[in-house]
Formats: C-alpha cells, structure tokens, sequence
C-alpha cells in the first residue's frame, strides 16, 4: 500500500480507538492483552508485518488514550465553579421558547475561572451578540442530566461547555470596553444579515432563510419546526456538508464568471467557506464539511484529484483528535458523517443499479445511513422521509442563493429590500408548504421502541459488507469504496 492508503488506515484505526474509548476506561488488563497479541504476533510474523502492527496500534492507543482522557477531565470538573463576574460571547445567540442561550469565555471571577466555556440562560428581551461583553454576577454550577436516556452534560460537555448560569440578576452588556475583534465583526455582520432577511421577507419565511443561511431552527414557530421533524427535513436548517458544499460550489462559478483563473478562485472559494462557518458560529457539522471541502479545493488548487473518503476520514480523525467526545455525544456531528459517508460509498452504486437520477441516488444513499442514527437516538421513523426530500432538496439552494442576494441588495437599498425578497419568499413558501403536507399525511411517522446499539451496529456491518459486495459487482465501473481504500 501507498504512504497514503496507510495514513488513511491509521486515521481510521484511531476512530475506532476513539470510539471505544468513549464507552470503555483503560484499565491494565486491556494493555497486558494487547501486549501479550503484540508478542504472539511478533513469533510468527516478519518484521516488516509487525512494523505495521505497531503503527496502527500506536494510532490505536492514541485515539483510546485522548477519549480516556476527555472523559476524566469532565468527570473530574467540581459542582461548584465558583462565581462568574465577567465573560465574553463566543458563540451565536440562540433562541428558545423562553429565553436566549449564549456560550460565554469566563474573563473574571471569584477565585480562578474554570478552563471551560460557559452557558448562560438570559430574558428573552436580551439584546446580546457574539463579542459582546458581559458584567453579571453569577453562580456557576454543573448542569444536570434531565433524562436517562440522554446524557445532558456531556451532551454540554462536546461544545466544550462545563459550568451554567441561569437568568443572573443585575446583568449589563459592557458596549465601551475592549472587545474581540474578529468576534466582534462575526457578530455584527451575522446581526446585520438577519435583519436584511427580516426586512425583506415576512415571517415565518424570514425564519427559514436566516436557519439556511446562518444555521439553526430557533427562528422558526414551533408548528414548523414539528412540521419538518415528521416530515424528515430537520437538516435543511442545520448547517450541514450539504450547506457548506453549496456555498463553495456558488463562490467558485461566481470567481469564474467573473475572471479568475480556475486555481485563483479555487483559492477565493476556499477564504468563503471558511469565512461563512465562522459567520454560522462554527458548529461541528459546518467545522466537518469545511476541513472535507477545504481538502477537495486544496486537491484543485494543486491539480491533484480528490479522494472524498480519505478527506472525511482525515477531517473525522482532526475533529475527534481535538474533541473526541463529538463521536458519541454530538448527534449532529453523527449524522453528518453518516450522511456523507452513504454519499460517498454508496450513491455511485444506487445511481448504476437502479438506473436513478443524481438526487434520487444520493438522497437514497444518504437516507440510508442517517435512518439508523436516528431509530437509535429518536425512536420513531419518517415514513414521507425520501419523498420529502425528494421534492423540497432541490429548492434549498434556489432559497439559499435569493435569500443571500436579497439580504446584500437589501443593505445597499433598504426600502426596496420586499421587492427584492419576492423570489426567495416564493421558494421558501413553497419549502413550508411542501414539509406542512407531508408531515400532515396518516401514519406521517411510526414509533419504534427497541432499536438499540446492537442492531446499529448489525445495520452499519451489513452496509459496509452491501457496499462491497457492490464494489466487487461493478468494478469496472468508477466508484468509491471504504474497504477497497484498505
């Protein structure tokens, strides 16, 4: 094998280290085990076999070691945090029914700060953005699990956040004191964003082209978010690989249509990207699909094909080097792989079998390996799912690219700002419209109660093993294969 494929294999045995890290704690037993395998190994095999032993054991141990790590960090955090007098926004305001969430950087406090990020809870009337400033007095404390079947805090604990603060009293925002820049500019253009859309287009349409946009469902009126829930939809809103792709492949037709050289906007497409999921607040998903996408235009910047697979491995193998907890408590982090990967694996092959068109495949392939996730973690199936998807994926980028030019003419002419909404309004009633009508249909969803880790991990074998199996039928045909890149 290339230094290549063994870089990718690596990559992928450190996953795995990730993941059973996440579910196991070291303990001696696990390294007299695999020293006793290594030794056994070592009577039989060359040394060249067993060079190779040690380099993926090593990526193996690795991946073990940091998600070991990780979680003794975070269960070794106090109740207590002490008291917060000062912190900064980091991350973008959310909306809830209730009341605003912000993600804050402890600046002061009673005692040292903790070395981790902070949630605060505000009134709704709260005027808050990302740099801004914030004097309160707070007390910080661990936030609880609300269910047994959903770890809260370590669902808190992927965002990086360890300590919460609930509606502090005597609160004011520090709008004259030095602020972080970058955050500073992110926020404000991000704000200035959101009220173009609100000026140009009614709600609830606003709502779902700023979700497009910017990322997140909090804009949207309860009855739709459950619209798109039963309809299977959910992740239009979410800043996704699909978002993400969209954004780089409209910034490269635009830098080539007005000009530049292939390689050169290659490289303007790139700053975009990068620029937007900061703009979104950088969720793992968009941080996922950029580090993929960022990999393909660097590959076309360079005149060297892409490989797609090797990209999401090796974007997975960085984010769960820096994070490994988002392998096993960040669902959306899960189900953008999972989408990817049934892209990337098996659309090629679901396009030549069923002899079905480009969407149709890849929303097949990709609905394959998300419907498992989501049995495992929601306990109910989108029976609409494919068709939903179907009809309302190919409106997402039409509403995208009029809601982007209405927002900008909007800034430059403001009271022409409906007028220049009007074609992003019809396509984003149209989207409404279509998700209010399938999740309104009989039997829209059906519960299923007892889908555990065992038949996930049942679905995912027999995929990889189907995926093969295709591989190995089409092979004179041009495909991609997870094993085949073993």
């Amino acid at each position: 094998m290339s230094r290549s494929q063994w870089l990718f294999l690596g990559m992928a045995v450190f996953v795995v280290g990730t993941g059973l890290g996440l579910f196991f704690a070291w303990a001696w037993w696990i390294g007299v085990t695999l020293g006793a395998f290594v030794l056994a190994m070592g009577m039989v095999w060359s040394w060249r076999h067993l060079f190779a032993l040690f380099f993926l054991l090593g990526f193996f141990l690795i991946g073990w070691w940091r998600a070991d790590h990780a979680i003794r960090f975070w269960n070794a955090l106090p109740e207590s945090g002490g008291k917060l007098y000062e912190g900064e926004v980091v991350r973008a305001v959310e909306r809830t029914e209730a009341s605003r969430e912000v993600t804050l950087r402890p600046l002061r406090c009673e005692g040292a700060c903790p070395d981790t990020l902070i949630l605060g809870t505000f009134p709704l009337f709260a005027d808050l953005r990302s740099g801004d400033r914030i004097l309160l007095s707070c007390n910080l404390n661990r936030p609880r699990s609300f269910s047994d079947d959903f770890d809260y805090p370590f669902f808190l604990a992927a965002k990086n956040i360890g300590y919460g603060c609930r509606f502090p009293k005597g609160w004011q925002v520090e709008r004259d004191g030095p602020k972080s820049a970058g955050l500073t500019f992110l926020g404000s253009t991000r704000r200035s964003f959101e009220q173009s859309i609100e000026r140009a287009l009614p709600s609830p349409e606003s709502g779902l082209v700023a979700g497009l946009l910017l990322g997140g469902d909090d804009r949207l009126p309860p009855g739709i978010q459950e619209h798109f829930s039963r309809a299977g939809v959910s992740h239009i809103v979410a800043v996704s690989g699909y978002n993400v792709s969209l954004i780089a492949f409209f910034l490269l037709s635009f830098l080539i249509f007005f000009g530049l050289y292939r390689q050169r906007a290659v490289w303007g497409a790139l700053f975009g990207v990068w620029m937007f999921t900061a703009l979104v607040g950088m969720p793992t998903s968009a941080v996922r699909a950029a580090i993929m996408v960022s990999v393909m235009l660097c590959a076309m910047g360079f005149s060297r094909m892409g490989n797609p697979t090797r990209a999401l491995v090796g974007a997975g193998a960085l984010m769960l080097f820096v994070n490994p907890l988002l392998l096993r408590y960040d669902i959306g982090f899960q189900l953008s792989f999972a989408a990817t990967i049934g892209l990337v694996l098996l659309t090629p092959y679901v396009f030549v079998s069923l002899r079905a068109g480009e969407l149709l495949a890849s929303t097949i392939a990709a609905q394959w390996f998300v419907t498992p996730l989501l049995l495992f973690h929601f306990k109910v199936f989108s029976v609409f799912s494919l068709a939903a998807n179907m009809v309302i994926l190919p409106l997402v980028p039409l509403a995208m690219l009029f809601g982007f030019v209405a927002s900008i003419l909007g800034m430059v002419v403001p009271s022409l700002a409906p007028l220049f909404g009007l074609p992003a309004f019809l396509v984003a009633r149209a989207i409404l419209a279509f998700s209010e009508y399938f999740s309104e249909r009989k039997f829209s969803t059906i519960p299923v109660e007892h889908f555990g880790i065992g038949f996930l991990v049942l679905w995912y074998a027999a995929s990889f093993l189907f995926v093969e199996f295709l591989r190995r039928r089409y092979s004179h045909r041009r495909g991609a294969s997870f094993l085949s890149l073993l």
